[in-house]
């Protein structure tokens, strides 16, 4: 039997410190004002993961800035990439 101890040792994660959440992180429902440029993209996500195609056509960028939006808003800590599909954390 697997301890989770065991995993995290298995994942090289055993004694990290995850990072201190953004100042751009979502408070009490509301998105700070650092989320600049990135904001249109925040926007057209949800809780409910969504595909590029869907994201594309809602916020009408091209797939690269979409794609460098998404990934800076997944290092802020307020969206992540689950399968390839992208939804607010």
């Amino acid at each position: 039997m697997c301890s989770v101890a065991d995993i995290l040792t298995a994942l090289s994660l055993r004694g990290v410190i995850p990072p201190p959440p953004s100042r751009s992180a979502e408070v009490g429902g509301q998105v700070s004002d650092d989320l600049g440029d990135d904001r249109a993209v925040f926007e057209a996500l949800s809780s409910d993961p969504v595909s590029l195609d869907h994201l594309v056509r809602s916020t009408g960028l091209d797939i690269s800035a979409l794609c460098g939006g998404l990934e800076r808003l997944a290092r802020a800590g307020v969206a992540r990439d689950v399968g390839g599909w992208w939804e607010r954390t």
